[in-house]
């Protein structure tokens, strides 16, 4: 008995020394894209619409459905938001808009409060994404599939505006 107490001692403390010498030789994982239908290692936030993207396509163009009955058409250059976004009407393929989304340097981190409706209950998310910023002129469409309002920007401010008409 006493015998087996001291195997098992020593079985006991040889694992706990392995377990230790094999967190000491981990190497660091390479980051993972945030969704797994992502190319890249962070989702970019699109201001106009409040929602995140993956990035499925690098050089292409890559279609992303909404729930309202729209989808996104989106060219991506690269992972820090050089973008050409449409949105289109799914069924007629309308366009809505149209527009330039320029690059940042460095992921931001945004945070989100949830106050859950039934319990109360308070949550705070956070995540990392990249927020690029409007560029160029944005073509807004009305329901006859012509311009009725142009938006200028300058590193995601506005720098002027002209409206068309209604249709």
């Amino acid at each position: 008995m006493k015998y087996l107490f001291l195997f098992l001692f020593c079985m006991g403390l040889y694992v706990t020394v392995m377990a230790q010498q094999r967190k000491k030789t981990t190497v660091a994982a390479v980051a993972q894209p945030s969704s797994p239908s992502s190319l890249c290692p962070h989702l970019i936030y699109l201001d106009t619409l409040d929602i995140d993207v993956p990035v499925k396509a690098l050089k292409d163009t890559f279609s992303l459905p909404q729930a309202d009955g729209h989808y996104l058409k989106i060219y991506a250059s690269d992972c820090q938001g050089t973008l050409f976004v449409e949105q289109r009407i799914s069924t007629s393929h309308r366009l809505i808009f149209k527009g330039y989304y320029k690059a940042v340097p460095e992921p931001s981190t945004l945070s989100h409060h949830i106050i859950d409706p039934v319990t109360g209950e308070e949550r705070f998310s956070e995540r990392t994404v990249f927020v690029p910023l409007k560029t160029g002129t944005w073509q807004y469409f009305g329901p006859a599939g012509t311009v009725n309002e142009e938006l200028d920007y300058d590193n995601g401010h506005l720098t002027d505006t002209r409206s068309m008409g209604d249709y």
